[in-house]
């Protein structure tokens, strides 16, 4: 299956190739990778981070694709934690009392 969705992603032909606007990104950034991957490998996660700038990698030993809900407190962690990058990035803070519609009209920008 793995071979199957790589030959599908090979296909695509997205303009502009959004892998070479990660460099653009200027906000803290969490890549989180399970190992256990069957698609893709946790070295492309770590590519991923290294082209974000300031960007943090959390491998999680025990998932796959999705994030278990084992993992939430981990993951939860280490996004509060990008409150204080070393690169001087600050991410705004949610507010719990914001709504999901005033949230998504915030982000149509990115």
């Amino acid at each position: 299956m793995a071979n199957q969705m790589g030959m599908v992603f090979s296909q695509l032909n997205c303009k502009p190739r959004w892998r070479e606007r990660l460099s653009e990104l200027a906000t803290p950034a969490l890549v989180v990778h399970g190992r256990r991957d069957p698609f893709f490998p946790v070295g492309n996660g770590s590519a991923l981070a290294r082209e974000i700038p300031g960007a943090r990698l959390l491998v999680l030993e025990q998932a796959a694709t999705a994030i278990p809900d084992a993992a939430a407190g981990e993951v939860a962690a280490a996004m509060l934690a990008l409150e204080a990058p070393a690169n001087g990035l600050k991410a705004k803070p949610l507010s719990y009392s914001e709504s999901p519609a005033a949230l998504r009209a915030s982000s149509r920008s990115w």
